[in-house]
């Protein structure tokens, strides 16, 4: 009985694929990523609570020059200047060859908060985690395509400006030993499971902001 049933059924599953092959393709990609934003969020839990992500005190900025590939440190910790002073020092270093970053440990993590001429000690003092905003992310170019999402978790910080070209090159040399080519493209799928490509070229694309 079960031999002459299997080909009825597997007709049935045919039959059902040809005339809702659109809806099972949606249905299917809709629980893959949503099994892959699962592991992201875990995965991210992992990272944030493993041992490498666990660093020294006191909190510090960090002054990176893009054409010399040098990193300036300037620890947080000096009772004789007030936070604000210091914020304001870091700041005029900034120019178009430079990027800064206030480093600070939340929970044994360190986190990046990106230092722009707009910054103030309010923004520095006050550090909002927000939750992972990537599903996947992954860069194109010279034809080859690296994930690039893996380290990311050290600056999901509400506001903090991620994805231009400078934060690029210094977030690719510092975490993928990596040089940014003049032509790339991004492959973005965020936690909405939107899908977007964006590339160097486009002039739309300049930064995102989270």
């Amino acid at each position: 009985m079960l031999f002459f049933a299997l080909p009825i059924v597997a007709a049935c599953a045919l039959l059902l694929y040809c005339y809702k092959r659109e809806s099972i393709k949606t249905t299917v990609a809709r629980t893959y990523w949503n099994i892959l934003r699962k592991k992201v969020e875990f995965d991210t839990y992992m990272q944030s609570n493993s041992p490498m992500a666990i660093c020294i005190k006191p909190d510090y900025y960090i002054v990176h020059t893009l054409s010399t590939n040098e990193t300036a440190r300037t620890p947080d910790d000096d009772p004789d200047v007030a936070p604000g002073d210091l914020l304001n020092t870091v700041k005029s270093n900034l120019n178009e060859d430079t990027i800064i970053f206030r480093c600070t440990h939340i929970n044994g993590v360190l986190y990046y908060m990106r230092v722009q001429e707009n910054t103030t000690i309010e923004d520095v003092l006050t550090i909002n985690i927000i939750e992972p905003p990537f599903i996947e992310l992954e860069l194109e170019q010279n034809e080859t395509k690296t994930g690039i999402r893996e380290h990311l978790y050290h600056f999901y910080i509400k506001k903090n400006v991620i994805l231009d070209n400078k934060f690029l090159k210094w977030y690719l040399r510092s975490f993928y030993q990596i040089e940014l080519a003049d032509v790339y493209i991004l492959h973005i799928v965020d936690s909405s499971i939107n899908m977007l490509s964006v590339s160097s070229t486009d002039d739309f694309y300049e930064k995102f902001v989270l």
